[in-house]
């Protein structure tokens, strides 16, 4: 029904790229854009994620069994 996700990573800039993402993942789940959410943050320069050694995304998704 939708999907909910954040993107922590410190570079590169996504979101110049979250409305072509969410197009492909509701392509993928056959559903329409406006059920999918994706939002980008940063991790304030703390840990690993903040020296720019990795990314992580959190994600939720409601699903209805038909």
């Amino acid at each position: 029904m939708n999907v909910d996700a954040t993107l922590i990573a410190e570079a590169p800039a996504l979101r110049p790229h979250i409305q072509k993402m969410r197009g492909k993942i509701a392509g993928a789940l056959a559903c329409d854009v406006s059920c999918i959410s994706i939002k980008a943050t940063t991790n304030e320069g703390l840990g690993a994620l903040g020296r720019g050694e990795g990314m992580a995304s959190i994600a939720t998704a409601l699903v209805e069994d038909l």
